[in-house]
């Protein structure tokens, strides 16, 4: 370790690039112990906090501490207060003998980038991903004005304000906040109808109140084009995760599915079939145009009515809903640069519905292909050439594809992703169940899952008796 003068020690090239990185660090290498220690203290501090954090629960424990409600707050002054402090370490190292202006302009060239553009990305980052979180996800629950008024909820629904978004003559949810995903979606403190996660355990109780392992997720994937009366929810999934074990089973329903049982209700009692005559992505629409026979209002009631029929369906209980626009999946593929796609055979469509309206020819030459995010979502929804089992499997690929884009730099480019997704997805999970939920379901996401196709031929439609135990009996096996 090189010698420093008794007086006026002149900072070092080496002295000046360690305390551009590391707060303290330079002080250090000139010997000047008092500085170094304090200037580096919190940099330990940190990272030791950090270490004890990963080590007690890994990445998802990490996760689960950061999307703590006010955490994201105190990252972000903590992240401004950082960048001062390592800015003061820098103007202190110097402060012996001050350096010529070639090599001031220098080091503060370094500075900017060094200490500068780090700082400003990452609180960027928080501020988006605070954003989005605040407006995917469910917010504390305050009483609407018709239950203030002395109206009752559902039961085991919490009192929240209900949607504003109203109805066209057509079922076409209008209004609605900017979150909500172009005004189709509801707000995200839209009373439930039915029994909504807790913030400490998110999963593991169904509507029975029966307590299990099991948390159990509906993704919706919904199509509100301006070109059509209603909306249909042509993607549907359940996921079930055992929090204990951490398998995961993947249940993907079709769209085409007639004869679907209906839960006890009105809407049930009106049927003679006790089922839903028409295709399943229709029900959607059918609840919003007969608000009488369903519970909840506005997008709620549509989300509600496609919920209860596949809990019915299926035999398991659905801990909550995640609602994505179709339309929103565009622009989060082209934020992470388009997805690659292996085509196993030519596909061509002469009809594939056009966002704008009509219909254009669109064709996948089989290969390896690049998509960008009008390419992709046509190739996961394009059914004309084969059908809609054949346009369950290209989902599959996209979700997996999409699965493979997000590394290390997906992270780094959050604001574009958040950008992207802002306004088109709702879930009723509450924002202060994230942290529970991350750090006992995480293991999960990484692990294997089974996947269980609803089709023919041994699942036809329309759906018998004998076809929905099987499918009941089917699920149990994969998912005891």
């Amino acid at each position: 370790m090189p010698s420093r003068p008794a007086a006026a020690p002149t900072p070092s090239i080496v002295a000046v690039t360690l305390g551009l990185l590391i707060p303290g660090l330079g002080h250090l290498w000139m010997r000047r112990w008092r500085g170094g220690l304090l200037f580096i203290s919190p940099i330990i501090a940190i990272a030791v906090l950090t270490a004890v954090n990963y080590a007690q629960g890994g990445i998802f424990r990490f996760l689960a501490f950061a999307v703590t409600p006010g955490v994201l707050g105190a990252l972000a002054v903590s992240n401004v207060l950082l960048a001062v402090w390592r800015l003061v370490a820098l103007v202190e190292l110097l402060r012996a003998k001050r350096p010529g202006a070639l090599s001031l302009a220098a080091i503060s060239l370094a500075a900017v980038f060094l200490i500068g553009a780090p700082h400003i990305v990452l609180g960027n980052t928080i501020a988006t991903v605070d954003e989005l979180i605040k407006q995917t996800f469910a917010g504390s629950p305050t009483p609407s004005p018709s239950e203030s008024a002395g109206g009752t909820a559902s039961p085991g629904t919490s009192a929240q304000p209900s949607e504003s978004a109203s109805s066209d003559p057509a079922g076409t949810p209008t209004g609605g906040n900017a979150g909500a995903g172009q005004g189709t979606l509801p707000e995200l403190g839209a009373a439930t109808p039915w029994t909504t996660p807790s913030a400490s355990t998110p999963w593991g109780t169904d509507v029975l109140g029966q307590d299990e392992s099991k948390f159990d997720l509906l993704l919706i994937g919904s199509d509100g084009s301006p070109t059509r009366s209603g909306r249909r929810t042509d993607v549907m999934m359940l996921v079930e995760m055992d929090v204990v074990t951490g398998k995961v089973l993947m249940i993907s329903i079709p769209r085409n599915l007639t004869n679907v049982p209906l839960p006890p209700g009105d809407a049930r009692d009106a049927k003679p079939c006790k089922c839903v005559r028409g295709m399943l992505n229709g029900l959607y629409s059918t609840a919003m145009s007969e608000p009488g026979k369903w519970p909840g209002q506005g997008a709620i009631r549509g989300i509600g009515a496609v919920r209860g029929a596949i809990e019915e369906l299926t035999n398991r209980p659905i801990d909550a809903v995640l609602v994505a626009d179709l339309f929103g999946v565009v622009k989060v593929i082209d934020a992470l640069g388009g997805i690659d796609i292996n085509v196993p055979a030519t596909i061509v469509d002469k009809h594939y519905p056009a966002p704008e309206g009509g219909h254009i020819l669109v064709t996948f030459s089989k290969g390896d292909h690049h998509y960008n995010g009008h390419m992709a979502l046509a190739y996961a929804r394009t059914r004309h050439s084969d059908s809609d089992y054949g346009r369950m499997r290209r989902q599959f690929a996209v979700l997996l594809a999409i699965r493979q884009e997000i590394t290390v730099d997906t992270i780094l480019n959050a604001a574009d992703l958040v950008r992207a997704a802002k306004g088109f997805a709702w879930t009723d999970i509450p924002q202060a169940a994230l942290p529970a939920l991350i750090e006992q379901l995480g293991p999960a996401l990484t692990g294997q899952a089974k996947q269980f196709r609803i089709m023919p031929p041994k699942y036809t439609s329309p759906l018998s008796r004998a076809t929905i135990k099987a499918i009941r009996d089917r699920i149990q096996e994969l998912m005891p």
